[in-house]
């Protein structure tokens, strides 16, 4: 039997999955559903100071209109997606080949009104709470409708001032939340500058010295186990994760990378085989991954756990399938939160995800969530194999040395498409009776034709390997 049992802020959940804030836990009755779902815990709306939106603090009035309606799917060219396959249920099979089978070619977009006057930008309806009475009722209500499910439900807060801060934290204290995040990630909240004293609208996680101050502050007054909502676009990630350590957070939350990446590496975990990176010898990518921010965030997660981070961890970006949250426990998080997904495919999809999950640890023999916790986060797995690599010389064909390793061909599994002639670069390819034939002294191992198979029947092999 799988042990799907892990931490976040301390505290032991029953599965690592959360469902972060968002539509689909705005209110208790969504919340139910999710925990009915099986999901691990929900974090609640944030609730923010009554400055944040009135400007006393010195920022922007917010205003909240909208249009309506206010969300799309998008697809990759930002044209209105179109749903092309008939969702089944359940959409995933429990013994299929690949976990997730719904296409992931969509985006999601919200519609937005910018204010001439403030420049500041509100997305959707009911973005935040705003610091009255109602919110330790919406948490409370929550945890009472969730009754008998262990699912967490956790709240989340966000000030710009001590009088703010303070007022989140009496919220709090009166309300049956189990946990608490500090949100320091959206940078639409904007925060106050520490030197000039005044107010930008960056998330406040930019500034280690204001996650440590605020940190502390709200550890001296919560009576929850609380932790940190971090923003990716940081200067420096890890001095403001270490920020939120130094101030007393229990865990912190690593969230969205778009439309800013980290500036440290991103990673591409295979969780089948361990291969780290875009390819074998090479941990690190760079690259542009619109609408799917998990290897940024791993990246990071592995990163946080190289450089001593020993705290919970829960990443968050992109995780629209399974796999998706495999690689990010893989890279060092204790828990994943994702939000768009629900929203598209509906909060049920956890039930799924964890029957796949439970059933791909089931299939490569661990045991437990720790078995693979951090399980790449490490210098042997992060360190550039210079083995695998070849000097740059000239290609072979302009005289060069035979490559060491070369294209196989399994002929029992090739459907004669001739994508892979038609790619090549090299004009190695040909079609003969139908079947693709590699001319090895023009062959320069790419790889093109290999990534772009359809049926996965090329491989590249050590030159005396077999296949043909």
């Amino acid at each position: 039997m799988v042990d799907l049992r892990t931490t976040y802020m301390g505290v032991e959940m029953k599965n690592p999955l959360i469902i972060g804030a968002g539509p689909t836990t705005h209110t208790p009755e969504i919340c139910q559903k999710a925990a009915q779902a099986g999901w691990g815990g929900v974090v609640l709306k944030t609730n923010v100071a009554d400055e944040v939106v009135d400007g006393s603090a010195g920022g922007p009035v917010w205003d909240f209109k909208v249009p309506h309606p206010f969300y799309k799917l998008l697809d990759r060219t930002g044209q209105r997606w179109q749903s092309r396959v008939i969702k089944t249920n359940p959409p995933r099979s429990r013994g299929g080949e690949k976990l997730g089978k719904i296409p992931q070619d969509w985006t999601f977009g919200s519609f937005f009104q910018t204010d001439p006057e403030t420049g500041c930008i509100m997305t959707s309806i009911g973005l935040f709470f705003n610091g009255d009475d109602k919110y330790p009722y919406y948490v409370s209500k929550t945890k009472e409708l969730v009754e008998g499910t262990d699912c967490k439900v956790i709240a989340s807060i966000a000030a710009l001032t001590e009088k703010g801060w303070e007022q989140q934290c009496r919220l709090i204290n009166q309300s049956k939340a189990d946990m608490v995040e500090l949100n320091m990630g959206c940078w639409i909240i904007g925060a106050i500058h520490p030197q000039s004293g005044q107010f930008v609208k960056v998330g406040m996680g930019m500034y280690p010295e204001i996650v440590e101050r605020w940190t502390r502050f709200c550890a001296e007054r919560l009576e929850k186990p609380m932790g940190v909502k971090l923003p990716p676009h940081c200067p420096d990630p890890l001095a403001s994760v270490q920020a939120a350590i130094r101030g007393g957070a229990k865990a912190v939350q690593y969230a969205d990378a778009y439309p800013y990446f980290p500036p440290i590496p991103a990673i591409i975990i295979d969780p089948d085989t361990l291969q780290v990176g875009a390819m074998p010898g090479v941990p690190f990518t760079w690259g542009l991954y619109w609408g799917n921010e998990t290897p940024y965030i791993c990246g990071c997660m592995a990163h946080f756990r190289l450089n001593g981070v020993n705290i919970d961890l829960s990443g968050c970006g992109g995780v629209r399938e399974p796999k998706a949250v495999l690689r990010l426990l893989m890279a060092g998080a204790s828990s994943v939160q994702t939000c768009t997904v629900t929203c598209v495919e509906g909060v049920d999809v956890g039930t799924e995800w964890l029957d796949d999950i439970t059933w791909w640890m089931e299939e490569h023999g661990y045991n437990s969530i720790g078995d693979i916790q951090g399980i790449v986060a490490n210098r042997k797995k992060l360190t550039p194999d210079a083995s695998r690599f070849v000097p740059a010389d000239i290609p072979q064909i302009m005289g060069g040395p035979l490559p060491s390793v070369r294209v196989a061909l399994d002929e029992k599994g090739c459907i004669n498409c001739g994508w892979c002639k038609q790619c090549c670069l090299h004009l190695a390819i040909t079609m003969q009776n139908g079947r693709p034939v590699i001319d090895q002294k023009q062959c320069e191992v790419c790889g093109m034709c290999v990534a772009v198979c359809p049926t996965q029947v090329l491989s590249i092999v050590p030159r005396n390997g077999g296949g043909s």
